[in-house]
């Protein structure tokens, strides 16, 4: 059974810990088995339950989020919850946003690799204007979403004073020119967002002009990939411009665009 706990060691000199069950095909009676392990090499490091701050499910086979909502349960102090390559269903997923929704202190949901669409992300979606739930980093890569996904993280982050997301990693997905413009139009209005990645999603320069009038508006973003679209020249001469306005975007990286001028970040 792989089961990791990795230590750090914060500024102030205290102990976290992040749990990574990999490759451990989960049931009720082998989350136990996981969490006494846990418990166990706790103790050994000389950690305490409320040290452990992020917990990792990678192929697990889970189906539905009961495993890690007893995670959840008996480590209260967990920040990060990571459940890639699963393949949740809906009601996995639906049943994972209940528990989240009363937790508070989760900050950091990365949800990538796991072949979501967009009904079935739609409960996701919610917890970024729940009042109690402040979700500040959220990864959906490599799943099958397409525009109405960005169409709904947009109304989620217009909502101002209730949406406090940081980090949004939607790469390797469907989004396409309208869901560009969509996430764009939440960029005019959105002031806590500071990094976007939108590789991979067949944007053309059509998507990209929107993206570039909210940038020459916005003030937070201050990390863009868009690698391995459709940009080509024109697209890199078009943020070159942008970049020229934003004084607060300094990382932008444009690789893969078909274009002797992106071979580096901008």
């Amino acid at each position: 059974m792989e089961v990791h706990l990795e230590e750090v060691v914060t500024k102030s000199g205290a102990k976290e810990f992040g749990v990574r069950v990999v490759d451990v095909r989960l049931s009720s009676k082998s989350i136990l088995d996981v969490i006494v392990l846990v418990k166990k090499k706790l103790v050994e490091k000389g950690g305490a339950v409320d040290a452990v701050v992020a917990i990792t499910f990678e192929r697990n086979d889970l189906k539905t989020a009961e495993d890690v909502a007893e995670m959840v349960r008996l480590f209260p102090s967990i920040r990060s919850v990571t459940i890639t390559r699963n393949n949740l269903s809906g009601e996995g997923i639906a049943q994972l946003c209940r528990v989240l929704e009363t937790r508070a202190h989760i900050q950091e949901l990365d949800l990538g690799h796991n072949r979501l669409t967009d009904e079935i992300a739609q409960p996701l979606l919610k917890l970024l204007t729940s009042p109690v739930q402040k979700i500040h980093r959220l990864v959906l890569r490599d799943n099958n979403l397409t525009s109405d996904t960005a169409m709904a993280l947009s109304k989620a982050m217009m909502e101002t004073g209730l949406c406090a997301l940081k980090e949004l990693d939607i790469g390797i997905n469907d989004l396409s020119d309208s869901g560009c413009m969509a996430i764009s139009s939440a960029l005019h209005i959105n002031s806590t967002l500071s990094k976007l990645n939108m590789d991979t999603n067949i944007i053309t320069m059509v998507g990209l002009q929107s993206l570039g009038e909210a940038l020459r508006a916005n003030t937070s973003l201050t990390s863009l990939s868009m690698r391995h679209n459709n940009l080509g020249e024109d697209g890199v001469k078009l943020m070159d411009e942008v970049m020229e306005t934003n004084e607060t975007l300094a990382d932008v990286c444009l690789r893969g665009n078909k274009s002797t001028l992106a071979h580096t970040s901008i």
